[in-house]
């Protein structure tokens, strides 16, 4: 769109955002195949949180933003931590004895399963 030039909002544009407003308001988005392995990816920031349920396709996502006493934790590997421990209780039904793949970019936390 060209600066200066004044933008329309038609029935099409209307028609386009609502449909996109479905879908990302549904935090299922596909029926998971539950014979196949999950994978769970978070990511946290001081702020909040972000976590994704996959398969070959987006299943399901999550967003928080953090508040007390969360907000005070001291590191991201702490706030990482509460991230993975609480989507895994959210999403339980999906991967209740089912091999998953946790994806964490913290360092720490990569060793976690070697501390049986």
């Amino acid at each position: 769109m060209d600066k200066g030039r004044k933008f329309h909002w038609r029935n099409r544009q209307q028609h386009a955002f609502e449909e996109l407003k479905e879908v990302t308001m549904a935090t299922i988005l596909v029926l998971p195949n539950l014979q196949a392995t999950f994978e769970v990816e978070t990511d946290v920031s001081n702020y909040g949180m972000c976590a994704v349920l996959l398969q070959e396709r987006l299943i399901h996502y999550h967003l928080e933003t953090f508040r007390e006493p969360l907000l005070n934790y001291s590191t991201y590997d702490d706030k990482e931590l509460y991230a993975q421990v609480s989507v895994l209780k959210m999403w339980k039904r999906y991967l209740m004895e089912k091999e998953i793949i946790m994806h964490a970019d913290s360092k720490p936390l990569q060793y976690l399963q070697a501390q049986k």
